[in-house]
């Protein structure tokens, strides 16, 4: 007898592991990093500049967010300051 196909996703998601309440699904992530601003000691003015450094269409998990600006908050500050540093070297 043949195994039976395994069963299809259920579309839910299962909590994050930074334990933040959200799920660890697709989000807007424009939304997301933009209420994520203050907890890096950020202010909005700093949406601009990860506007443009981020392809904001795109759909990112929470903890890729977090990621993402932990990694801009250690190496260079601020996304404004990765932003300077991006159009001096065409990376960051």
């Amino acid at each position: 007898m043949a195994a039976s196909p395994a069963p299809s996703p259920t579309g839910t998601a299962a909590p994050s592991e930074e334990g933040d309440g959200t799920t660890d699904e697709a989000v807007d992530t424009r939304s997301y990093a933009s209420a994520r601003l203050a907890s890096y000691g950020w202010g909005a003015e700093q949406m601009n500049a990860l506007n443009v450094l981020w392809d904001t269409s795109a759909k990112w998990r929470p903890s890729q967010v977090d990621r993402g600006l932990g990694y801009i908050k250690e190496r260079y500050g601020s996304p404004a300051k990765a932003l300077e540093f991006r159009a001096a070297n065409n990376w960051y």
